[in-house]
């Protein structure tokens, strides 16, 4: 049960980094703001994981925290990785 639990967390907090990058990077294409669609994406990823923590493991409190803070490292490296990959082109 604990597996089960743990895995289908970690599926979140990857999905939810993975949905707020697309987002961000949807939203860089329409608008030129380079300013704010990290903070758009990171918002995004949050509303996600949010989301599938409360439709998937029930709103248990502590994992909001957890979930966040993961999410948001995630998506921070995958932005990162963007950004270096961007610079060396």
């Amino acid at each position: 049960m604990y597996l089960t639990l743990f895995s289908v967390f970690i599926f979140s907090v990857v999905m939810s980094a993975v949905i707020g990058y697309l987002f961000q990077a949807v939203i860089n294409t329409l608008i030129s703001s380079k300013d704010t669609t990290p903070l758009v994406g990171a918002g995004m990823s949050i509303l996600f994981i949010s989301f599938m923590i409360t439709m998937f493991l029930f709103g248990i409190w502590y994992l909001y925290a957890i979930g966040i803070i993961l999410t948001l490292g995630v998506y921070f490296v995958l932005l990162q990785s963007s950004y270096k990959r961007n610079k060396n082109k």
